[in-house]
């Protein structure tokens, strides 16, 4: 035990003599670099634009103008974007909804959450149709005529964009 004591203050004695060199030591202070702005990138356009110097002085009208420096600088030019053929309103879906005006009232109880979610969807085909430039009644004739014998392979064949009318809606 005595053996163990004396080891143990051997170590705190090395201990004591570390935290006495490192109080010692003397840390450098950090430096914080300022930001660097990388260059624009090269496909952007450019364009300089040069300011003429004015050839005498606009307060006592002297030409004795001597050039002090010059300031070159980057800025980016905010151009509105060109954003398709989406119009960011929602005038189109105002539009659509007003064929269905006469029936709003009966159509917020369509029975059930799953009524509505009926309704929705066909609307959905309504509209569809519509953008297709189908008549939605002809068309939703002719697919739920057609569908019961129709392969699953062949159903995308019925979707408004790629629907043909039967030979027997052509003759009609």
């Amino acid at each position: 035990m005595v053996m163990q004591f004396e080891e143990l203050e051997a170590a705190a004695t090395e201990e004591e003599i570390a935290a006495g060199k490192a109080k010692n030591t003397a840390v450098a202070g950090f430096k914080r670099r300022r930001p660097v702005r990388k260059p624009f990138p090269e496909h952007l356009p450019r364009e300089r634009v040069v300011i003429d110097a004015p050839t005498a002085c606009s307060c006592c009208g002297s030409d004795r103008i001597v050039k002090m420096g010059e300031n070159i600088s980057e800025t980016l030019e905010v151009i509105p974007r060109q954003d398709g053929r989406t119009c960011l309103t929602n005038n189109a879906a105002k539009r659509a909804l007003r064929g269905i005006a006469l029936g709003r009232k009966s159509w917020l109880f369509a029975g059930s959450e799953r009524g509505g979610g009926r309704a929705a969807f066909m609307y959905s085909l309504i509209v569809s149709a519509k953008k297709n430039d189908i008549d939605p009644q002809l068309w939703l004739a002719d697919v739920l005529a057609r569908l019961p014998d129709t392969t699953a392979s062949r159903v995308p064949d019925l979707l408004p964009w790629n629907w043909q009318p039967s030979e027997r809606q052509i003759a009609a």
